[in-house]
């Protein structure tokens, strides 16, 4: 059900290359890939503690709850988004691609994972 959700999202999301559901532990709980695409397991590993440090900015300097971070380099744009107290989603397009569409597509897929979590 949750490979489904990623699918669907990488699908809609043009130059999609990954998709990942990651436990708060940064373990991968699922994930889809494009043949070209980065490793959804190193992606997780290195932004968990991102995640973790930028909820804690939240906190301590009274800007509340995340809603996302948007990562983007020269290979590829990054958009993480909380979707439970346990669990973040991973969308990665390509370079190019046009932040306001990958939060939309992250926003979409973040809700049908809030339901499949239930």
């Amino acid at each position: 059900m949750f490979r489904t959700t990623l699918e669907e999202a990488a699908r809609r999301l043009p130059g999609c290359e990954a998709a990942a559901l990651v436990g708060r532990d940064g373990m991968v709980v699922e994930h889809w890939v494009s043949p070209r695409g980065p490793s959804p397991e190193v992606i997780a590993a290195e932004l968990t503690p991102v995640l973790r440090s930028v909820e804690a900015l939240g906190r301590n300097a009274d800007g509340g709850e995340l809603r996302e971070i948007l990562v983007r380099l020269t290979a590829w744009s990054c958009l993480l988004q909380p979707i439970s107290a346990d669990h973040f989603l991973i969308l990665v397009a390509a370079h190019d691609a046009m932040p306001g569409r990958l939060r939309f597509e992250a926003s979409r897929a973040t809700s049908r994972l809030q339901s499949d979590l239930r």
